[in-house]
């Protein structure tokens, strides 16, 4: 789904805001998915769209990126463990695939699930009011969502990452099963 686009350095140095948080295991998810999105990623004076293959499932999470002509760029696998990242063509700095896990469970993931797995940590996550989820970090907004719809996983969000100057539009649909 979503791309991590630029976790080069932060712009304001304090406080210092970690590239991501540890990831919760697919099958937190609670449900299996599989849908296909149309990214449009925009960092420093970068603009980039792609095609992402998004499957979740108890055990998996899997990502493959296409270019907008077709071309793998990668496929990343999370088991719940280590992100594995197998890439297939160069990408653009500074564009990292596992900073993609960050911003898709922050997005996708239920917010208790995100709260739980928060607490005690200095990452809070909040919806302050209807279609709009937030991110920070030691107090400070590191990233927001505004979805389109109540269903994240069908329509269209934007996210925008302040700490890591980017932002997302990010299209998804269901895949048709035959």
């Amino acid at each position: 789904m979503l791309a991590a686009c630029a976790h080069t350095a932060p712009r304001d140095s304090s406080p210092k805001v970690p590239a991501g948080w540890p990831l919760l295991a697919p099958a937190t998810l609670g449900t299996d998915r599989a849908v296909t999105q149309v990214l449009r990623a925009a960092f420093a004076d970068r603009e980039m769209t792609f095609n992402c293959v998004v499957k979740v499932d108890h055990e998996l999470l899997t990502v493959v990126a296409l270019s907008a002509i077709g071309e793998r760029l990668f496929t990343l696998k999370f088991d719940g463990s280590e992100p594995h990242v197998l890439p297939a063509t160069a990408l653009p700095a500074p564009f990292r695939p596992e900073g993609l896990l960050n911003d898709l469970q922050f997005a996708f993931w239920d917010l208790a699930k995100l709260q739980a797995a928060f607490a005690g940590t200095s990452w809070q996550v909040t919806e302050p009011f209807a279609s709009t989820r937030r991110l920070k970090h030691a107090g400070r907004l590191v990233a927001e969502v505004h979805y389109a719809s109540a269903d994240p996983w069908s329509g269209r969000l934007w996210l925008a990452n302040f700490a890591f100057g980017y932002s997302l539009s990010v299209d998804t649909r269901a895949v048709q099963e035959p």
